[in-house]
């Protein structure tokens, strides 16, 4: 019982100061935003935001859904199928990333138009915006790693990869926006490296002795991959109400 108790604060004590530090990134990158390219930076970032929060949404419906499934199955012995789970989560996930991407390349200004840009702001929101769709497989595949490697035994990684990533995020923060004068573009840049630093650190988790996670010849099967939307479905609302608010407060 003890060793349940233990993994169990253990497990959300990791995850809460992820997610504290998460916001504490987010909190510094905007600071940089707002006194390195000034007030139309911040609006232009503003604008875009919504998207930024249904393709962070996107990433953890696959990743938390999938996860629970993979945790579930794995309990009850079926470790194969567990990570068919896993493999099927990462492939779906990759997927909708690639369409989310093109789609987003190809109606940037359609896009920007709905989400209310003004002409003054255009250039600054359809530079951050085109850099971030671009790497949209690198956000969603983060939080599809970072959600499976928490349910195989290894919250600390997770943890970690999160903080490295967001503090990678801020040191280039500071080098584009302020040294090398690259305004919103350099932002952008700048907070790609985070889910690619983080995606890094998580590699790391296949060399861990207690792991069970592993890649498996895909075997698609539809209704599991239903379950994993319908599991993970809350965690993307959560993150497309955001989403929906700052829309309307930006209309």
């Amino acid at each position: 019982m003890r060793t349940i108790h233990r993994e169990f604060y253990q497990f959300v004590t990791f995850s809460i100061m992820s997610m504290v530090g998460q916001s504490l990134f987010i909190l510094a990158d905007t600071f940089f935003i707002a006194n390195g390219v000034g007030a139309q930076g911040l609006a232009a970032l503003n604008i875009v935001l919504p998207v930024v929060n249904i393709i962070s949404g996107l990433g953890w419906m696959f990743g938390v859904g999938g996860a629970t499934q993979f945790a579930i199955t794995k309990s009850q012995g079926m470790l194969d199928k567990a990570n068919n789970h896993f493999t099927q989560t990462v492939v779906a996930a990759s997927l909708i990333a690639i369409l989310f991407t093109l789609l987003s390349q190809m109606f940037v200004d359609d896009i920007l138009g709905f989400l209310g840009v003004t002409p003054a702001l255009f250039e600054m929101s359809r530079s951050y915006f085109t850099i971030l769709t671009l790497f949209t497989p690198l956000f969603i595949l983060n939080n599809v790693f970072i959600s499976f490697i928490r349910n195989d035994f290894n919250p600390r990684l997770a943890m970690i990869g999160m903080i490295l990533g967001g503090i990678i995020n801020i040191i280039f923060d500071y080098i584009f926006i302020y040294p090398m004068e690259m305004g919103l573009t350099g932002a952008a840049i700048a907070t790609v490296f985070s889910p690619a630093v983080s995606l890094m650190i998580c590699s790391f988790h296949f060399k861990y002795s207690r792991r069970t996670l592993a890649f498996q010849p895909i075997r698609l099967r539809f209704g599991s991959i239903l379950a994993t939307l319908r599991n993970g479905f809350s965690s993307f609302l959560n993150e497309f109400s955001s989403a929906f608010v700052m829309l309307i407060f930006n209309l």
